[in-house]
């Protein structure tokens, strides 16, 4: 063979190769949703741990039921979690609201705070409060690699955006939680602007979980849908 042949031939492997790829690259219009789900990594069993601990102190604060949030407690405590903050856009009227209409008791998945309201709510209950006390000092320190912690606040009829990546083949995991003053509802979108995942029921705890076809960014989309700001966590792996 001589050299030129050598080098066309180099040349035609390159062009098929280059075509083959421009095949396998990701459509301008295709949503980053792969067809095949991944099993969760513990990061992202640890996002829906932490919105199970929600919904459960939710219940506890409601009932003014003090096991359910020390159980509340517990489980957060098995999550741990990393505190990362995040850099936000925001869309929409932008109306704080009255402060003196709030009564959520705030932004409270950490042990401690669940720990703390368990303990008030125990009331004069001595052998409940030794349970309490019990359970938090047996609490571990978290998951090692437990999901990434970002607190914040959204105000009334207001829309708070965030970019996060997401790698392909891997479970992706998104939750809003608010202070349980308003609705909060939660999409996510790709890079293209494909509707990849949404939880829109009438609470403010909110998951979203898929996994991504190629890595790339994504856009998370937090609506507050009330008439007042609303404090809630935002946890990713």
């Amino acid at each position: 063979m001589t050299y030129g042949k050598m080098l066309l031939g180099v040349a035609a492997a390159a062009l098929m190769s280059g075509t083959a790829l421009a095949q396998t690259a990701p459509d301008t219009k295709a949503t980053n949703v792969s067809a095949s789900t991944a099993a969760p990594t513990p990061q992202a069993m640890g996002v829906e741990h932490a919105a199970l601990a929600a919904t459960l102190a939710s219940y506890g604060r409601s009932s003014s039921d003090p096991v359910a949030l020390m159980v509340a407690g517990q489980i957060q405590a098995s999550v741990g979690a990393t505190d990362k903050p995040r850099e936000k856009t925001s869309d929409g009227d932008g109306v704080a609201g009255t402060p003196a209409a709030k009564s959520g008791t705030g932004v409270a998945l950490t042990p401690a705070a669940l720990f703390a309201e368990a303990r008030t709510l125990a009331g004069s209950d001595k052998a409940l409060v030794a349970q309490i006390d019990r359970a938090a000092a047996r609490q571990s320190k978290g998951a090692v690699n437990g999901p990434v912690r970002h607190f914040d606040s959204v105000n009334a009829q207001t829309n708070d955006w965030y970019t996060i990546a997401f790698r392909a083949g891997e479970s992706a995991r998104v939750a809003a939680i608010g202070d349980g003053d308003t609705d909060l509802d939660l999409r996510v979108y790709d890079a293209n602007g494909n509707l990849v995942c949404s939880d829109t029921d009438a609470t403010d705890r909110t998951v979203c979980g898929w996994t991504p076809a190629w890595t790339g960014t994504f856009r998370v989309k937090i609506s507050n849908l009330g008439n007042v700001y609303n404090r809630y966590t935002l946890l990713t792996n």
